[in-house]
């Protein structure tokens, strides 16, 4: 265990051999404590080292109480399980995550309910320290960027009925979370950001849609604890800016059209008027067709006057 902080010899600042783990890890800490040799009298320390001293301890203190993990609360023979799980494997293959998976499926409380569960707004930490929060409730929340629901394949193992994954990531954040619940999740839309806790499994590698090799951190949980729904695509009154090419395309599609419609018309489409001869045409039919009208004419005379004589001799021999 490690023992209370105290002062020491010259250029020493107050760092518990904690600290100093702690400093050899990552921590605020770095740089900070130090064991000189202890030589020469005890001197005053100058104000540098004495601001260094409250730095010291409550970067320590933060760094504690970001990456600490809660206590245990699975039964032990699930945590024993869990524990010889490795990391970076491509599958959920492993009699630890199916017994998880059923305790959390029948389990009367939710995750954290023993001690609360330890909230990681940096998702290295699961990363990097996996090994210290397998088993442990974690609370985490990002945007759903991926939604599918799957079955276990294996009859011993389809009781456990289906599994609702959500795909949670972060733009500041170097990995996604997959967040495996046992509750229907199917309301869930693309773009809403998830607030859920649940019990850490370990560290998946997966081939993203790109044929990228990345890396995500596995929780299961019943459902998710809050659901902030994605807002809605023209919230902000402005048309997206797909909208916006595809209208230019047609403006600058219809003006091609008009112009090349207006060469092809030709110089004098635009003071287009009614339509004259450039020149007489070589002969003229309008006497030809003037005189056959005025013989169809006189026949149709000749016609009807003999049809009148016809009737008046025929009345008369009556």
């Amino acid at each position: 265990m490690a023992g209370p902080a105290k002062a020491v010899g010259l250029g020493q600042t107050f760092c518990s051999p904690a600290d100093q783990r702690a400093a050899a890890e990552g921590s605020g800490c770095a740089g900070l404590c130090k064991a000189p040799p202890m030589t020469g009298p005890d001197r005053p320390r100058s104000s540098s080292q004495w601001f260094a001293i409250p730095a010291c301890l409550l970067a320590g203190a933060a760094f504690a109480q970001t990456t600490a993990p809660a206590a245990r609360e699975l039964p032990e023979a699930i945590q024993r399980s869990l524990d010889t799980i490795e990391d970076m494997s491509f599958s959920y293959a492993h009699p630890g995550f199916f017994a998880l998976l059923g305790y959390v499926k029948t389990a009367p409380q939710p995750p954290g309910h023993a001690g609360g569960a330890v909230e990681v707004e940096d998702w290295r930490a699961l990363l990097e320290r996996s090994a210290d929060f397998r088993g442990a409730a974690v609370l985490i929340e990002g945007v759903v960027g991926r939604q599918r629901a799957w079955e276990l394949t294996r009859a011993e193992q389809r009781e456990l009925g289906p599994v609702w994954e959500l795909s949670l990531q972060r733009p500041d954040q170097p990995i996604v979370c997959k967040l495996l619940l046992t509750e229907n999740a199917d309301d869930v839309p693309l773009g809403a950001t998830v607030r859920a806790t649940g019990y850490f499994v370990m560290i998946q590698q997966y081939y993203s849609e790109t044929n990228r090799l990345r890396q995500a951190a596995v929780l299961v949980a019943a459902g998710p604890t809050r659901v902030s729904a994605a807002a809605p695509p023209h919230a902000s009154g402005r048309l997206p800016v797909r909208w916006i090419g595809a209208l230019v395309a047609a403006i600058v599609g219809l003006l091609i059209a008009w112009l090349l419609l207006r060469h092809a018309a030709g110089p004098h489409a635009a003071g287009a008027g009614p339509l004259r001869a450039s020149q007489p045409p070589p002969f003229s039919v309008a006497e030809d067709l003037a005189a056959w009208a005025a013989e169809r004419e006189e026949e149709n005379a000749e016609d009807l006057a003999a049809d009148g004589q016809l009737s008046d001799e025929q009345r008369k021999s009556r």
